[in-house]
């Protein structure tokens, strides 16, 4: 039989929550660590039109006279302005740490907000142009004469996050794994 005796209880409890403290500190600036670099990476896939993989389907023709008569790039990809309004954010409890990730933080307005919700849903969207706009921007093209009364644009389904998440879901847990790691052994990580 061994029996041992623990001299200053008070300073191993406290140097084994300071432990506590330390491990979740590490565990915490891993996800943050990973959520800054996936944002960054969903950003140039959603600016290059293809998040996770996934095409987003194309801009129709009225969007491309629209750019056109603004002077920006008719050809550009389709939401690649969506790509400034992703955000994430790392919570710590005492017992877990939560993350989000996409357009749903309080930093993104609520005009981004309902703009994303409205593509990732799709369906049918009354349309906010006055008349007058409406007659300046769809009449003077032929092909549009039918538009010219148009109230209502059928917008398609666009899949922005799942896309992503789906494809990098492991990879993130991985990184996250081995950040951890890195941070514990006190390597720097980025």
């Amino acid at each position: 039989m061994i029996t041992a005796v623990i001299r200053d209880l008070k300073k191993f409890k406290r140097d084994v929550d300071k432990e506590k403290r330390d491990i979740y500190k590490n565990l915490k600036n891993a996800v943050k660590v990973e959520c800054f670099s996936k944002k960054e990476l969903l950003q140039k896939e959603i600016e290059a039109g293809t998040p996770g993989g996934v095409p987003l389907t194309p801009i129709t023709e009225i969007w491309r006279l629209c750019r056109k008569r603004k002077g920006k790039d008719p050809e550009a990809p389709p939401l690649s302005m969506l790509s400034k309004v992703i955000r994430y954010k790392v919570k710590q409890t005492p017992e877990t740490i939560h993350f989000k990730f996409g357009f749903g933080m309080p930093s993104v307005s609520n005009s981004w907000k309902r703009i994303v919700r409205v593509h990732q849903k799709g369906g049918v969207v009354q349309s906010q142009m006055q008349e007058g706009k409406r007659f300046f921007v769809l009449g003077r093209n032929p092909k549009f004469k039918i538009a010219k009364r148009l109230k209502t644009w059928n917008l398609p389904s666009r899949a922005i996050i799942e896309p992503f998440i789906k494809k990098y879901q492991h990879q993130m847990i991985k990184n996250i794994q081995r950040n951890f790691d890195r941070k514990s052994r006190g390597e720097w990580i980025s």
